[in-house]
């Protein structure tokens, strides 16, 4: 039987793993559009805290379900 403890990082993770999807899929279709309307320091500050997101929801997901939080390390 699960603990509420993991029931709540499995929960966590499957929010995690929905928000960089996410967060991946308007990266690619906003690309063209904010090519040509943005400047360019302006585009890769945005593009760069989209990735920067998506790199730290892995690393959180990595912390709460990889083998640190097992103890394989």
């Amino acid at each position: 039987m699960k603990t509420n403890t993991s029931t709540f990082r499995l929960t966590i993770l499957r929010l995690l793993r929905s928000l960089q999807t996410l967060s991946g899929a308007v990266a690619i279709f906003m690309i063209p559009v904010l090519w040509g309307a943005w400047s360019k320091p302006t585009l890769f500050i945005f593009l760069g805290t989209i990735i920067g997101s998506a790199a730290l929801f892995t690393l959180l997901s990595q912390v709460l379900h990889g083998p640190m939080s097992r103890g394989e390390l």
